[in-house]
């Protein structure tokens, strides 16, 4: 079914009189006042953002190139690595489902799985690395080493990508010339296990990223020794993607950073909120500015205020009306 047909139906069940309204202006033939009383009744119902991504990001079809432009697709590599416990399922199923066909994963962990690995190694792409990693960080060093790709993207344990997440990366990436970090954009999951809050993230900014790390879970990293270079494998678990990125991104040497408007993986619920001690002392080690945390896993950046201190304008548009002035006041 449509999702607009979906939707209307669902505004027609809750809410029959905004229903009987929008069809009315539609068959009279007021279509944008329709389209905005649709608009009004969608964005309340509980399914809004299920109907949004059937609508802006379906699952895409199987990726077929032309002969022509086949070589021009650049090739992907994949790292999981597994610190403890059962490994991930699904996330391991979401990467299988990949509609995007050139990739390698990578796995690594610091238990033995003999069971498991046996029957991941029957499929060609998938590449056990030496058991016994003793770290992330370890793991991807030898994975960025091992790889025969153009980029790699870091997977997180209990996370999924989505269908379409490495054919959004691959696009960007062939559309970019120069060697870049590309990052995506994340959902989460619900109480109930569905797809919800959706975090559209915005360009790239420095002071954002030291303050909120909203690239490592979401990323795509260029293999080469300029990247495995800056890799120490003392690094926690928790933040050897972000370790990496502040490398990568901050360092002498920067890498530019590029948007994929893309939602290309689901968190568990408020795995973007979890504050880390180990990211708090990295901040303010790359910065040298004294750091804290701060709310919703933030890190605050306790900087100088400058002598003598800025002014600041505030433009109030009021429309002559002095009740709202007085009230911003």
């Amino acid at each position: 079914m449509p999702p607009y047909v979906q939707a209307f139906l669902e505004i027609a069940v809750r809410h029959p009189g905004k229903a009987l309204a929008i069809a009315w202006w539609w068959v009279t033939r007021r279509r944008v006042r329709a389209a905005g009383r649709m608009q009004e009744a969608t964005a309340k119902l509980p399914a809004t953002y299920r109907l949004w991504y059937r609508i802006h990001q379906p699952n895409p079809p199987s990726f077929r190139p032309s002969i022509a432009s086949a070589g021009d697709w650049p090739s992907l590599a994949l790292h999981l690595h597994i610190a403890a416990g059962p490994w991930p399922v699904e996330t391991l199923r979401s990467v299988v489902a990949q509609v995007y066909p050139d990739w390698t994963l990578y796995l690594s962990s610091a238990d033995e799985q003999p069971a498991l690995a046996t029957r991941l190694q029957a499929d060609p792409r998938i590449r056990i690395l030496p058991t016994h990693v003793p770290s992330q960080a370890a793991g991807l060093l030898e994975a960025l080493e091992q790889a025969q790709a153009t980029y790699l993207v870091p997977v997180v344990p209990g996370c999924t990508l989505t269908p379409g997440a490495l054919l959004a990366y691959a696009k960007a990436i062939r559309e970019t010339e120069q060697p870049a970090i590309f990052y995506a954009d994340q959902d989460e999951r619900d109480r109930w296990g569905r797809r919800a809050t959706p975090w559209l993230k915005p360009e790239w900014d420095e002071d954002l990223f030291l303050a909120q790390d909203y690239l490592s879970t979401a990323c795509a990293l260029p293999v080469s020794a300029r990247t495995w270079g800056h890799i120490d494998r003392a690094w926690p678990d928790e933040i050897a993607v972000y370790a990496l990125l502040t490398r990568l991104l901050l360092g002498a040497d920067t890498l530019p950073a590029r948007h994929v408007p893309y939602i290309a993986v689901t968190t568990s619920r408020d795995g973007w909120r979890r504050s880390s001690e180990a990211r708090t002392a990295l901040v303010q080690a790359v910065t040298g500015i004294a750091a804290t945390h701060g709310p919703f896993g933030t890190v605050i950046l306790q900087r100088d205020v400058p002598d003598p201190v800025p002014r600041v304008s505030v433009i109030v548009p009021t429309r002559d009306r002095l009740d709202l002035l007085q009230t911003c006041v």
